[in-house]
């Protein structure tokens, strides 16, 4: 009979159930090859973040020195209060959807809300300037109202934010089209319109709005417990539920931010047009994804800073003012905001990967240069309010980035469940 191999013995089957020891790490790999402790994954991405921050704003600088290098004018007082006043309305509109971008939602409703709300304001207003407040409360009580409907076809019924945003916005283009007819409406009181092109002091009245509304966003997102949790849902959902985060109040809370930021990024475009339009907010939404990609907001969840969305908003802003100086037709700025939207996802994917393990490396070789040894405390499960929120970012960032799934391991490694239901 053929013989088909030695016969397995009790020790021999013991000795084929033990673990495969892993391969060795070549001699040359050094400190590279060891594990990075959780202190220094923390480090490592906070090096990855300011990266992040720093590339928006420098290219703002760039963008600034050949303007004003290719144009003489560019830098005249009356150009720059265009460039704020034109950017404020995406910018506030990218600050609301930071807050569904970062809870690993989309809201692509937020221009159907913007024209909403001029038509609104249009209509009711009847010209008389003791109907501004009543007016401006029911376009915001109406606006944050089709936010929280949003979210809760999102969480109720399991719908796909990307889905339900988007039937929202066909819903209301559809109302704001029947309502006018599509003609434009021009009964706003003379307090509001044009209130958007003032300045005081030689300072538009946009560049106050946008830093209370940096201000007030940065606050909430890192100073509240709300905030704190909507980096864990976006981070890892599974594992904000495993924490007791309570997700579907967080999700209420985010769009209702985002459905206010259109809300008031309408106002302000409608005061600085001086008439209300059935399609003044198409395409922002898009303008305003663009932005937040371009500071650095994740579109999977988990990240994003309010003084990002600014940063990119005023990217776009002086894009576009360069493109009206050269003379390029208008409908080309639809074509320059999707260009950039992708080469912001490239440039942001190649930070992620890249960057990340640069980082890491230079918190190794910093550690190393100052006789820092590294801690080996396992860590535990990290809450909803961890105070750290880089750390709390390490661990609820799902393995997307080619890290060799170094993150989400803490929390389980699980894929969170996102706008387009992965």
């Amino acid at each position: 009979m053929t013989d088909l191999g030695p016969r397995v013995t009790g020790t021999g089957l013991s000795e084929l159930a033990a673990p495969v020891p892993a391969p060795a790490a070549p001699a040359s790999a050094g400190a590279w090859a060891r594990p990075l402790s959780q202190d220094e994954r923390v480090r490592a991405l906070r090096v990855t973040n300011a990266a992040s921050r720093t590339g928006c704003y420098a290219l703002l600088g760039a963008l600034i020195v050949a303007g004003a290098v290719a144009f003489p004018q560019f830098l005249t007082v009356a150009n720059l209060d265009n460039i704020v006043s034109q950017a404020t309305p995406v910018a506030l509109l990218a600050l609301g959807q930071t807050f569904a971008l970062i809870a690993g939602e989309i809201d692509l409703s937020v221009g159907s809300i913007v024209s909403l709300t001029s038509v609104i304001l249009a209509n009711l207003m009847a010209s008389q300037n003791s109907m501004i407040l009543p007016i401006v409360a029911l376009a915001v009580a109406i606006g944050v109202g089709v936010g929280v409907v949003n979210a809760a076809l999102v969480v109720l019924a399991r719908i796909p934010s990307f889905i339900v945003t988007l039937a929202m916005m066909l819903i209301l283009e559809g109302a704001n089209l029947l309502w006018t007819s599509g003609g434009p409406a021009s009964n706003l009181a003379p307090g509001f319109a044009g209130f958007a092109v003032r300045s005081f002091g030689g300072i538009p009245i946009g560049l106050p709005v946008l830093l209370v509304a940096t201000l007030g966003t940065r606050l909430l997102l890192r100073r509240s417990a709300s905030g704190r949790e909507l980096y864990l849902v976006g981070g890892n959902r599974r594992a904000a539920i495993a924490a007791g985060v309570r997700t579907g109040r967080v999700l209420v809370w985010a769009f209702a931010l985002s459905a206010l930021g259109a809300v008031l990024g309408g106002i302000f475009e409608t005061s600085y047009e001086g008439s209300g339009q059935s399609f003044l907010g198409s395409g922002m939404e898009l303008s305003a994804i663009a932005a937040a990609v371009i500071g650095g907001t994740s579109l999977f969840g988990g990240r994003g800073e309010a003084s990002n969305a600014l940063g990119g908003a005023l990217v776009l802003g002086v894009i576009f003012d360069l493109l009206t100086m050269s003379g390029v037709p208008v409908g080309y700025e639809s074509v320059a905001t999707g260009a950039i939207l992708v080469l912001g996802l490239m440039f942001h994917a190649r930070l992620e990967r890249g960057s990340g393990r640069v980082a890491a490396r230079l918190v190794v070789l910093a550690d190393r240069l100052g006789g820092r040894r590294p801690r080996r405390k396992r860590p535990e499960l990290l809450g909803p309010h961890t105070a750290d929120p880089a750390a709390r970012e390490v661990c609820s960032e799902p393995s997307r980035s080619g890290d060799g799934g170094e993150r989400g391991v803490l929390l389980g490694g699980e894929e969170p469940l996102n706008a387009f239901g992965r």
